[in-house]
């Protein structure tokens, strides 16, 4: 009798990495990925007809196409004792070395899947969009002592971040032998689940170390089983289903009086007849939304598409659930943001507006285009390693062990911006500044690039300059070509003239493009802004004694914020003036001359020593 066991949850003691290596073993990145769907060919080769031999080199024997195998018989993997056709399944548990994963002489049990488990990090996607309800198999095999043999399915939405369904089951001694035996795994959907994007199936020689807090039988050498010719028994909808996609938007930290778009969110009828909305949420301040209930009535497939906005005026958290009410199902999608003083202004070195390996950083905001995990390295961890996302707050005295070698080093301060390359590649990542003020003639983006390392070929990146916001759609390329290279010898300083938008706010993006690359980074990011001097004193505010050599008192500034720049447009000091008679220390300053701009009124200040 086979057990059915839907309801397992599978555990990180099953995690796999993929490793990349060079001739010489160097600069190795690591695979660690949440991202779904990546398109093999397991489904398509569910009779396991299909072999390649790419993994053989490393002694991971002979693969079925699109499925990733590591077993305790390398060689044994591609089984001639076929139910039908040529080929089947061969999964063991024995005792293996292989220098690539890490064994010595270590007992293993062999496995092989296509997909990613929730909470884990395997990769070897397979897209999926059926309702799967059931898979009918063909097993044979012999199970030692009181081992077991475990198949698990799972379906999942990597849009919504959802599971949608999940069966396993789990084979004794007693439940197979030698001789092909028919099996059929039902597959549990979850109430409410939307339709999947895609599929996984795991399929191992033990239950030992499968599972959170539970192993199932004995690790035994020699045990093994054969899988061949899998169908796929599907439900066919009846009724219109609503899916969204993606299913949530952070829109991150957001400068006061100022705004950020969404990605474009899809609607889709993925069942039949017609899909309508009968209420949506009324979205209030700072949020807003395209969507217009009465203009959906979606036939079988067709889609509708809509944005939302952040516009904050408040500092603080402000979330939201905009709940979407359909003869197709509810959805719920969560918009979260945090709205930031104009205080809280660029920081392009990475310093202040950031924590070690963050991925949003205050007062700007990020696109993952992409939507793909990211490599890391090998023998080296962070926190966020692996990250799906853009941007992530590189300090290389953080990780562990501490990154030591001069390539990975900031241009200046402890951390820089960091863009790692995407899993499924190219990257399509955004980096978004804040608002800038309006800019004079002559103003600049400066900043310093760099490729980690041009072995895996150069970083590719392009410059883009928004008046509007800071959706994607909202940027023109400034930059030559399609893409510019960063080299990788050193930090490159490199700079765009904006005069073109002199009187104007603006937002430069920073679009990495890169092509299964490692690492793009990015530095002390800077738009100056040359000031336009009035060399009369502000009529409506002091400031003295000027010159000043210790302190100046400003009048009649309460409220109001007080930037001084040196000669080169240099901001050295910013102070938030809270009264009428306010006294600033400027003893830290060196003698020379320098600006004071109160509320877009200059007037000089010379220091002396």
């Amino acid at each position: 009798m086979l057990t059915a066991c839907a309801a397992f949850v599978f555990g990180q003691s099953l995690v796999k990495r993929n490793y990349e290596f060079n001739a010489s073993n160097k600069v190795v990145k690591m695979a660690q990925t949440q991202q779904n769907g990546a398109k093999g060919t397991g489904v398509d080769n569910a009779s396991f007809e299909s072999w390649n031999g790419t993994l053989a080199g490393f002694g991971l024997g002979q693969m079925p196409n699109g499925w990733l195998m590591i077993t305790g018989n390398p060689g044994g993997q591609q089984s001639s004792n076929a139910q039908a056709g040529t080929y089947s399944a061969h999964v063991e548990s024995n005792v293996v070395t292989n220098a690539v994963l890490g064994f010595t002489d270590t007992l293993i049990g062999g496995t092989a899947f296509i997909g990613r488990f929730t909470g884990s990090a395997l990769v070897q996607g397979e897209a999926y969009t059926s309702n799967l309800i059931s898979i009918n198999g063909y097993i044979r095999g012999s199970l030692l002592s009181n081992d077991t043999a475990v198949i698990v399915v799972q379906t999942y939405n990597g849009g919504q971040g959802a599971e949608v369904g999940m069966g396993a089951l789990l084979f004794g001694p007693n439940q197979v032998s030698t001789t092909w035996t028919a099996f059929n795994l039902p597959i549990e959907i979850e109430p409410g689940a939307p339709a999947p994007d895609s599929i996984v199936i795991f399929i191992s020689s033990t239950g030992v170390g499968l599972f959170q807090d539970m192993d199932m039988g004995t690790l035994t050498a020699g045990s093994w089983i054969e899988v061949d010719n899998f169908t796929y028994n599907v439900e066919v909808p009846t009724s219109p289903v609503a899916s969204v996609n993606p299913a949530s938007w952070a829109a991150g930290s957001v400068q006061l009086g100022s705004g950020a778009t969404s990605p474009t969110f899809t609607l889709t009828n993925t069942g039949t007849g017609t899909l309508t909305v009968s209420n949506a949420t009324a979205l209030s301040a700072p949020w807003s939304t395209t969507f217009n209930a009465g203009a959906v009535s979606l036939a079988a497939g067709a889609t509708y598409t809509f944005t939302f906005g952040f516009n904050p005026t408040v500092a603080g958290a402000a979330n939201q659930a905009f709940v979407l009410t359909t003869n197709g199902g509810n959805l719920t999608i969560n918009l979260t943001g945090t709205g930031v003083s104009a205080s809280a202004v660029m920081d392009g070195g990475f310093e202040n507006n950031v924590a070690d390996f963050d991925l949003e950083f205050t007062g700007w905001v990020q696109h993952d285009n992409d939507a793909s995990g990211t490599y890391g390295f090998q023998g080296t961890t962070f926190t966020n390693s692996g990250y799906t996302g853009a941007f992530i707050a590189f300090n290389p005295a953080s990780t562990s062990p501490a990154m030591t070698d001069a390539s990975i080093q900031p241009h200046g301060g402890v951390r820089f911006g960091a863009c790692f390359a995407a899993t499924t590649p190219p990257n399509n990542d955004w980096l978004i500044t804040p608002q800038s003020p309006v800019l004079n003639n002559g103003a600049l983006l400066r900043m310093y690039v760099k490729s980690y390392t041009s072995q895996y070929g150069l970083e590719r990146y392009s410059v883009n300059v928004s008046t509007t916001g800071t959706a994607v759609a909202n940027f023109t390329k400034i930059s030559a070509g399609t893409y510019v290279e960063a080299p990788a010898t050193e930090w490159t300083y490199v700079e765009y003239d904006l005069s073109a938008y002199q009187g104007q706010q603006i937002y430069v993006g920073i679009n990495c493009v890169s092509n299964d690359a490692f690492i793009f980074m990015v530095d002390d990011i800077e738009i100056y802004n040359p000031v336009g001097v009035d060399n009369n004193t502000i009529k409506t505010v002091a400031v003295y004694p000027n010159p000043a050599s210790e302190f100046v008192t400003i009048t009649n500034a309460e409220n109001q914020t007080l930037v001084i720049t040196d000669m080169l447009g240099k901001v050295v000091a910013r102070i938030n003036v809270s009264s009428s008679l306010e006294t600033i220390d400027i003893s830290n300053l060196n003698q020379g001359t320098y600006f004071i701009n109160i509320n877009g009124k200059v007037s000089k200040l010379n220091i002396v020593k």
